[in-house]
């Protein structure tokens, strides 16, 4: 994990409508995702990327990548996880599927660095799926009850 430090909510007392870290000040989420990194084997590095390359594939065709850090440092990864983006209002971000994932194989995205566009659509798309079964028992019983007969429960 690469962390400039320079979070974008660093400025705020504390996140809202985090699931289960509601009002938790960032530098607190900051803490628990760098911890959480290192329990699951990741290492973290304080900078800045300046590019990621595809680099040859393990020996078992495992994607691999290079990442050249602002200050000219190098580091390898076996993946990529673009989990910041590019600043507020500039309309872009990198194209993606439903998990993130991207046409990259070993590259996914989070956050504002998604195309939040197509997150939403992919979302609501869900979203509709799930809220058919409601949506038809209601429709069932509202049918039931115009034809004077006792719903189900």
């Amino acid at each position: 994990m690469i962390d400039s430090g320079s979070a974008r909510n660093a400025p705020a007392e504390a996140m809202h409508g985090f699931i289960v870290l509601d009002g938790t000040p960032p530098p607190g989420i900051l803490q628990r995702g760098r911890e959480q990194v290192r329990r699951y084997g990741g290492r973290a590095a304080f900078g800045e990327v300046a590019s990621a390359e595809p680099a040859a594939p393990s020996t078992d065709g495992d994607p691999r990548f290079a990442v050249t850090l602002a200050d000219g440092r190098s580091v390898s990864a076996r993946r990529v996880l673009v989990a910041t983006g590019p600043p507020d209002n500039t309309g872009r971000g990198f194209a993606s599927g439903m998990a993130g994932t991207t046409e990259v194989p070993g590259v996914w995205v989070a956050g504002n660095a998604t195309d939040l566009a197509a997150q939403v659509g992919a979302s609501a798309a869900v979203g509709a799926r799930i809220s058919r079964v409601p949506a038809t028992a209601d429709t069932d019983a509202a049918l039931t009850a115009a034809q004077g007969e006792t719903p189900a429960l």
